[in-house]
C-alpha cells in the first residue's frame, strides 16, 4: 500500500510545506537585495579567512603565539559569525514583507483560496527563507574547505579548518540560529504590519542581542550563542555535547512557537482554531524556554560549585601545612572513564603538636582507603578538603599517608584563588579563551593531569599557593603509571618501561609538582649531552616537523651547546629527560593566584599548544631560495634560526626557553619570606640572561593588548625588514607605561601589594626585577652571576631560602649585595644609574 494512504493529512502537510518553501525561495531569489547580501556575506566571510590566513602565514613563523591566535582553525568562528550576521540582516529585508510581496505580485487572492493553513504558509516560508540565506554560508564554508586544502598542499600556509567544530557551526549552529531569527522577524512583520517599523525594530533587536552576547559572562555564553562547545581541536574534537543538543532543540521549539503565534496575526482566514494555536505556540515557547533555563541552571550550578569550593578552601588558607617529602605509588589511567591512584605520601607535620593532617584532593575522586603509618585512620573528605585524623598522636617526625582513590578529576577544582575568573569573562576579556579554557583534561583521546587540578594529593588547602611566607613544597617521587595499549605517557624524568603498558617515573631531582600527559602520540627522540629529548605529537601534526629533518644535526649541536653551557655555569639540567608535548587547544595555559602565570612548563615537561608551533608554516622560508644557502651554516642553520625566533617570541606563556630555565632553578629551589616574590623574579630573569639570552615575559591580564603590540612588531618585521623581537615589543609596551613606573617607584618590593591592581603590580615587578638583574649581571659579570645562582641551587636544592640566606650565600662568594644594590627590597628607588630612565607623567 502507498505510504501516503496511511496518513494522508501528514503527507498533504509536508507537501504543502515543501511547495510553499520552494515558492518562497523562487520569489525571494529574484530580489536584488538577496544577491547584494549574499555577495556581501561571501566577500566578508571568505575575505576574512584569506586575511587571517595571510597573517597566520606571516606571523606564525615569527612567533608561535600569532600562529595560535590567528590560525584559521580557531578563527573560523569569526568568519562564521560575520557571515551569519550579514545573512541575518538579509533575513530582515526578506521576511519583513512576506505579505506585502504577495499583494505586489498579485498572488494574495490565489493564496487565500488554497487549502493550506496559515501555520503551513508561515512554516513553509520560514523554511524557504532559512535555506535560501543558509546557502551563501555553505558556499563560504565550501570555499574555505577547498582553498584551505589547496593552499596547504602547495605550501602557502596550513589553512584547513578543524572538521568537527566547522561542521557543528555550519551545519547545526547557523541554521538553527537563522530559523529562530526568521521566526522573530515574521512575528514582527505580521504583528506590526509596517515594513519600516518592522525593519527598525528587528535591527534594534539584532543590536540588542549582539550587546547581550558581548555582556554575557563566559559560563552562560553556550546558552545564548550559536557556537556552543565547538571549540576547535584536532586532538580532541567535539561536534555536539548533550548541553548543545538541548540548547539547539530549545531554540527550534521557541522558533516554532513564535511562528505558530504569528499564524494568529496573519492577515488571511484559514478556519484554524485560535485557542488551539495559541495554546500550541505558548507550549512550544514554554518548552523551549524551560530547556534554555535548564541549560543556564546547569551552567550556573557548575560555576557556583567552584565558588563554593573556593570559599571552603579560603577558610583554611592559614591552617598549618605539612611538608611533603616523598610520594611513591601507582597511577592507572583509563581515559574518559576512571583515574585510580594508590600512593604513599611521606610528610613532616607542621608542628609536633599537630592532631590532624590537611590535604587537598580533587572532589571528583572518591577516597577508598586511607592509612597513616600502616594504621587505619579516620578522615573527612568534602569539597576537595581531606582532613586526616591519625589513630595515634603525630610526632615531630615524618609520617606516611597511604591513600587509594579513584574517579574522574574535575577540572573546575583548579586555581580556586584566581584573581581573574575565566567563567566571568565578557567582551574583550573573552580573548583569553584562546589561551585555553580547561584546567585539565580527562578525555577518551587525551589525558592531561595538571598539578592545579589536585589529582594527586597536596598538603594544605587548595588556596593561596603563592603566599611568599610559605614558599614552594619540594619533594621526590617514584610513580608507576598504567596507560592503554598504544598510548605514551610523559612526566617528570626519564620514563622507565619494560615494554608493557606501565611506565615508571623516578627523577633524580626534587619536583614542586607532578604533571602527566598521555595519548596516542607519535614519538620522536634525541639524545643530547646525556639527556633524552622527547617530542610527543598528535599524529596528524607530526608531518609538519619533517621540514626540520635535514636540520637535525644543527639542532643537536645547538641543544648540546645549551646543555653544556648550563652545566659549565653550575646550572645543569636536573632531570635525565625532557619531554616536549603537544597539548590540545582547550587546555588552559595559565594558572591562578594573583600572578596568573604560565603552566606550560612543568618539571621535566614543556608544553606546545596544538595550534602554535605544530601547524606553523615554516616552509615559507624556502621561498628565499639562494639567500638561505648563502647564510652561514646554510639552510639547516636558517631553519633552526627561524625555529628559535618563533619559540623565543612566544608571549602567551609557551616560551620553551623560559620553561627550561624554570626547570634548572625555579623547580629546584625558591625564595620564602619577606620579598620572596621579588627575589624569585630577579633570579629567574638573571638565569634567563645566563642560559638563553632571551627575555621571559607573560601576563594573562594583557593578552588582547599584547597582541596589538605583537601585531605591530610582526608588521614592522615583515614590511620594514627590521628584525625586532616581538616579545621585547610586548614586554616594553607592558612595563613602559607611566602608571607602571608610578607603581614601581611608590612601593618597596618587599611591601608590594600584589592584590591591589595585580596586573600593574606584576608589570612593576617585571620592570624592577629586570633592572636589578641588569645591575647584578653587569657588576658581577657572567662568571660571578652564574656562581651566585649555582651556589644557591647547590645549597638549597629541594628547599626554600630567605633574603638573609641569599645575602649570606653572596657574602660567602665575596659579594656584598647591600653595597651593590642597597636596600633593594625595602626601598622604593631603583638602582641610581637607572633613575634617569624613569618616564613618569
Amino acid at each position: 500500500m502507498d505510504r501516503r494512504m496511511i496518513n494522508p493529512r501528514a503527507h498533504r502537510t509536508s507537501s504543502s510545506l515543501l511547495a510553499v518553501a520552494l515558492a518562497e525561495m523562487r520569489s525571494a531569489r529574484r530580489l536584488a537585495r538577496y544577491w547584494v547580501f549574499a555577495g556581501l556575506a561571501f566577500v566578508l566571510g571568505f575575505g576574512l579567512y584569506l586575511y587571517y590566513g595571510m597573517l597566520h602565514a606571516i606571523g606564525s613563523g615569527l612567533t608561535v603565539t600569532a600562529g595560535m591566535i590567528l590560525s584559521p582553525k580557531v578563527l573560523f568562528v569569526v568568519v562564521g559569525t560575520t557571515t551569519l550576521l550579514a545573512m541575518q540582516v538579509c533575513l530582515i529585508f526578506l521576511a519583513f514583507d512576506v505579505r506585502e510581496r504577495d499583494r505586489r505580485e498579485r498572488i494574495d487572492e490565489v493564496l487565500g483560496t488554497r487549502p493550506v493553513s496559515n501555520v503551513e504558509v508561515l512554516f513553509g516560508r520560514a523554511l524557504g527563507l532559512v535555506v535560501l540565506v543558509w546557502i551563501p554560508i555553505i558556499f563560504v564554508a565550501a570555499a574555505v574547505l577547498a582553498f584551505g586544502a589547496i593552499a596547504g598542499e602547495v605550501g602557502w600556509w596550513i589553512g584547513e579548518v578543524e572538521p568537527a567544530s566547522f561542521l557543528s557551526i555550519t551545519m547545526v549552529g547557523v541554521p538553527v540560529t537563522l530559523f529562530l531569527w526568521c521566526a522573530v522577524v515574521m512575528l514582527l512583520t505580521v504583528a506590526l504590519r509596517n515594513r519600516l517599523v518592522t525593519a527598525l525594530v528587528a535591527l534594534a533587536l539584532a543590536g540588542l542581542f549582539t550587546w547581550v552576547l558581548g555582556a554575557t559572562p563566559g559560563y552562560l555564553v553556550p546558552v545564548v550563542g550559536f557556537v556552543g562547545s565547538a571549540y576547535p581541536s584536532d586532538m580532541i574534537p567535539v561536534f555536539l555535547t548533550g548541553t548543545d543538543v538541548v540548547q539547539r532543540m530549545s531554540i527550534l521549539a521557541i522558533g516554532a512557537g513564535l511562528l505558530t503565534l504569528a499564524a494568529l496575526c496573519y492577515a488571511r482566514r484559514d478556519g484554524g482554531s485560535t485557542p488551539l494555536r495559541l495554546a500550541a505556540g505558548t507550549v512550544l515557547i514554554g518548552v523551549g524556554a524551560m530547556g534554555m533555563v535548564g541549560v543556564a541552571i546547569q551552567a550556573t550550578n557548575q560555576f557556583a560549585e567552584s565558588e563554593a569550593w573556593a570559599n571552603v578552601h579560603r577558610a583554611e588558607v592559614l591552617a598549618p601545612r605539612a611538608d611533603v617529602e616523598h610520594i611513591a605509588g601507582s597511577v592507572v589511567i583509563e581515559p574518559g572513564q576512571r583515574l585510580a591512584i594508590d600512593v604513599d605520601i611521606t610528610l613532616r607535620p607542621a608542628t609536633a603538636a599537630a592532631t590532624e593532617l590537611l590535604l587537598s584532593l580533587n572532589p571528583g575522586m572518591t577516597v577508598e582507603t586511607l592509612r597513616v603509618d600502616g594504621e587505619e585512620a579516620d578522615f573527612a573528605f568534602e569539597s576537595g578538603l581531606l582532613e586526616v585524623h591519625p589513630a595515634t598522636p603525630l610526632a615531630d617526625r615524618p609520617v606516611t599517608v597511604s591513600l587509594a582513590a579513584a574517579g574522574i578529576p574535575r577540572a573546575r577544582f583548579a586555581y580556586l584563588d584566581s584573581t581573574l575568573v575565566p567563567e566571568k569573562f565578557t567582551g574583550a576579556q573573552a580573548m583569553l579563551t584562546q589561551l585555553g579554557t580547561e584546567a585539565g583534561l580527562f578525555d577518551p583521546d587525551y589525558v592531561a593531569l595538571m598539578p592545579g587540578t589536585r589529582w594527586l594529593p597536596v598538603s594544605g588547602a587548595n588556596f593561596g599557593d603563592e603566599d611568599p611566607s610559605r614558599g614552594r613544597d619540594f619533594f621526590t617521587i617514584d610513580i608507576e603509571v598504567g596507560v592503554p595499549t598504544g598510548w605514551t605517557v610523559a612526566g617528570p624524568g626519564r620514563p622507565e618501561t619494560d615494554g608493557g603498558n606501565r611506565v615508571r617515573f623516578r627523577p633524580g631531582a626534587p619536583v614542586p609538582a607532578v604533571a602527566l600527559f598521555a595519548a596516542a602520540f607519535e614519538r620522536r627522540a634525541l639524545e643530547v649531552a646525556g639527556v633524552t629529548l622527547e617530542l610527543l605529537l598528535h599524529p596528524g601534526h607530526a608531518g609538519s616537523f619533517d621540514f626540520f629533518a635535514d636540520a637535525t644535526d644543527e639542532l643537536k649541536a645547538r641543544l648540546g651547546e645549551m646543555f653544556s653551557e648550563a652545566e659549565r655555569v653550575g646550572l645543569s639540567y636536573p632531570y635525565d629527560s625532557l619531554a616536549v608535548v603537544e597539548v590540545p587547544s582547550r587546555l588552559r595555559g595559565y594558572g591562578g593566584g594573583w600572578r596568573m602565570g604560565t603552566v606550560l612548563s612543568q618539571p621535566g615537561v614543556l608544553l606546545l599548544r596544538e595550534f602554535g608551533l605544530p601547524i606553523a608554516p615554516f616552509d615559507a622560508l624556502l621561498r628565499q631560495g639562494e639567500a638561505l644557502h648563502d647564510r652561514e651554516g646554510g639552510i639547516a642553520a636558517a631553519k633552526i634560526d627561524a625555529l628559535v625566533q618563533a619559540l623565543a617570541d612566544d608571549f602567551a606563556g609557551g616560551n620553551v626557553f623560559s620553561g627550561a630555565v624554570r626547570n634548572v632553578l625555579t623547580f629546584q629551589t625558591g625564595a620564602a619570606g619577606s620579598g620572596a616574590v621579588a627575589i624569585d623574579f630577579v633570579l629567574h630573569d638573571l638565569a634567563n640572561r645566563l642560559l638563553t639570552d632571551h627575555r621571559a615575559y607573560f601576563s594573562a591580564y594583557r593578552v588582547a593588548a599584547d597582541f596589538q603590540y605583537a601585531s605591530q612588531a610582526v608588521a614592522r618585521n615583515t614590511l620594514g625588514g627590521a628584525v625586532e623581537s616581538v616579545l621585547e615589543a610586548v614586554a616594553d609596551a607592558a612595563t613602559g607605561r607611566p602608571s607602571v613606573w608610578d607603581r614601581a617607584l611608590a612601593e618597596p618590593l618587599a611591601q608590594l601589594d600584589v592584590h591591589d591592581d595585580p596586573e600593574r603590580a606584576l608589570n612593576a615587578l617585571v620592570l624592577k626585577a629586570s633592572a636589578i638583574a641588569d645591575v647584578i649581571y653587569d657588576s658581577l659579570g657572567r662568571t660571578g652571576a652564574s656562581e651566585l645562582l649555582a651556589e644557591l641551587r647547590r645549597r638549597y636544592t629541594g628547599r626554600n631560602f630567605t633574603a638573609a640566606d641569599l645575602n649570606r650565600t653572596a657574602a660567602d662568594l665575596g659579594v656584598d649585595l647591600d653595597a651593590l644594590l642597597g636596600s633593594w627590597l625595602t626601598e622604593t628607588a631603583l638602582p641610581g644609574f637607572l633613575v634617569s630612565d624613569v618616564r613618569v607623567g
